[in-house]
């Protein structure tokens, strides 16, 4: 997960809502080119970063960290023969990504992940402020797997998933 603890945020962050963060979901702009000494440049991302602080009198969150960053993209899973490439789909579109998150926080893991419109609209209960915003150009490499190839990797490609399971009761 892209979750991890920087620097403070520059003053074009701003307060984002549920709307705008639905507003700037625009294709991302990459750029890779050619460097000056002719080896070729870093893929670059322009990617929407979400800074999420605990509500005060908290000075970290209960994982540790005194902030929490998301980007808006993710990149899918290497593949043989295939270079990584931005997934346009937002991990906190993903209930479990908002659960890891959310929980990391402070939410209770006994309850359901929050919905993404209380993520980015906290209520007074809840440890976290309404995140930051801001436009930043990233490497692709940091960026975190898309979730739906994470789950792929690791329920078919690497245990065959269920169709597996099932075909070798079948045929075992």
């Amino acid at each position: 997960m892209a979750a991890a603890a920087a620097a403070a945020p520059t003053s074009q962050d701003a307060v984002v809502t549920t709307e705008e963060a639905d507003a700037t979901r625009e294709a991302p702009e990459v750029a890779a080119g050619v460097e000056e000494d002719g080896n070729e440049a870093e893929e670059m991302v322009e990617v929407i970063m979400y800074t999420f602080r605990p509500r005060p009198p908290l000075t970290s969150f209960f994982d540790g960290r005194p902030l929490q960053q998301v980007y808006n993209m993710c990149k899918s899973m290497p593949r043989e023969g295939q270079p990584m490439v931005l997934v346009d789909k937002d991990p906190l579109d993903e209930a479990d990504v908002r659960g890891i998150l959310s929980e990391n926080m402070g939410w209770p893991a006994s309850r359901l992940p929050p919905s993404r419109q209380r993520l980015f609209n906290p209520e007074e209960n809840d440890k976290w402020l309404q995140p930051e915003s801001a436009k930043v150009r990233v490497p692709l490499r940091s960026l975190s797997f898309s979730w739906w190839d994470t789950v792929y990797e690791s329920q078919v490609q690497n245990r065959g998933g269920d169709l597996k399971g099932i075909m070798s009761e079948l045929f075992f």
